[in-house]
């Protein structure tokens, strides 16, 4: 299989700058998956993007790319949501699955996505981009708060659930968890 992923370029944090952008990545390459990787602007999207996913939203899948772009829709669907093509690559690719084989754990691990979701990703935004100076702290109490309950869970996995220790969601063993959270981590650890 072969997948085309249609990326969002801008010039801010990093070249793959949209962190639902990187989600996708992050799995593709746990995954080994192969992949074509494409630069679009996000303000001038391409005409045969946009009829085929008219939200316009990136990552997508599936799509060929050979000077323009191309679609092959699988069964009539465009993908692009990172949550939904986060879990398709993890099924598509089933070796070294990225979510445990566990009903409860794999529900868990689903919970955890929905909370930095919900929770994490849009108060660090909201902290990056609020202008006034005097909520700057509140805000950044806010998101503290959020990634300390998140790594008090992280502990509490660790002991219940993992064979091996480890810095993941569940110990030592990479998730779809790790692959949610790594794109607001890792610039956090910079601006706070």
């Amino acid at each position: 299989m072969f997948l085309c992923v249609v990326l969002s370029l801008c010039n801010c944090l990093s070249k793959l700058s949209s962190s639902k952008v990187q989600r996708a990545w992050i799995v593709l390459e746990e995954k080994k998956a192969q992949y074509q990787y494409v630069e679009i602007q996000p303000y001038h999207k391409p005409k045969e993007l946009l009829d085929v996913n008219p939200k316009g939203l990136v990552p997508v899948y599936p799509f060929q790319y050979r000077g323009s772009f191309q679609a092959i829709l699988k069964d009539g669907y465009c993908l692009y949501e990172s949550l939904v093509l986060m879990e398709y690559i993890d099924e598509a690719y089933p070796q070294s699955p990225l979510l445990p084989k566990d009903p409860l754990l794999r529900a868990r691990c689903r919970l955890a996505i929905d909370f930095i979701n919900r929770l994490i990703c849009p108060s660090f935004y909201k902290y990056l981009q609020e202008q006034d100076k005097s909520k700057w702290k509140a805000l950044e109490h806010q998101l503290v708060q959020h990634m300390l309950s998140f790594g008090k869970e992280v502990l509490e996995n660790d002991k219940k659930y993992s064979e091996t220790k480890g810095s993941y969601y569940l110990g030592g063993h990479f998730t779809l968890v790790d692959a949610a959270l790594i794109p607001w981590y890792f610039p956090q650890t910079f601006i706070l």
